[in-house]
């Protein structure tokens, strides 16, 4: 059973010293990292009978932490007390509105293709396999950008491979996530062999990938 952030905020946070405070930010960025890298790792399993997933565990524990960094904050006087790191996140999310562009490309040789393309008004999702013809869909714009809000796509690694979980993999499957903006940014990359970040399903779901 999982308490709500106000509850949480009540219990762990309010009226607490600086070092408490501070204690619940390392505990919990500790727990959420420890929560992806399990899901990640080619050793995690499924659990079917849990009542929670392991992604509502992370979304729940992202709403303890944001209370908990807004506390340490206005207890150390500042304005913010993000990591490099999640100040890089903050920003890739951010620049999400300003999204032109989002290709996903996946498979053992990176064959199959799927273009999220983006206007003011418009969304259109193009899936194509090497040397075969493209297919084209319009998707509820407002829809599909609320749903890749969610996935918070700024917290993926640069790279995920086997090797950061001490394995080897027979013939894996690649992949490669690249999004394109209208804002002069410079493009956003991340990719992978065999190894997927936590909620890569989910943004499989939303574009209709069915080749994983």
């Amino acid at each position: 059973m999982y308490i709500s952030v106000d509850s949480y905020y009540d219990m762990y946070l309010k009226d607490k010293s600086l070092d408490v405070v501070n204690s619940e930010v390392q505990k919990l960025r500790s727990e959420i990292e420890r929560l992806k890298r399990k899901m990640e790792s080619p050793a995690y399993a499924y659990e079917s009978d849990v009542s929670v997933s392991g992604l509502e565990v992370v979304g729940i524990y992202r709403g303890y932490l944001k209370a908990a960094l807004a506390e340490l904050a206005k207890k150390q006087g500042v304005s913010s007390v993000l990591t490099e790191e999640e100040k890089r996140a903050m920003i890739i999310d951010s620049m999400l509105p300003d999204m032109t562009v989002l290709t996903l490309t996946v498979g053992c040789y990176l064959q199959y293709k799927y273009r999220l393309s983006v206007t003011e008004s418009t969304a259109t999702v193009t899936s194509s396999v090497l040397g075969g013809e493209a297919h084209t869909r319009e998707v509820d714009r407002d829809k599909i950008l609320s749903e890749l809000s969610e996935l918070h796509l700024g917290e993926w690694r640069d790279v995920y491979s086997p090797e950061q979980y001490g394995c080897t993999l027979s013939d894996p499957e690649k992949w490669q996530l690249r999004i394109e903006y209208n804002n002069g940014s410079a493009p956003y990359f991340s990719d992978g062999v065999g190894i997927y970040p936590y909620n890569f399903d989910e943004l499989c779901r939303i574009l209709e990938v069915d080749v994983i």
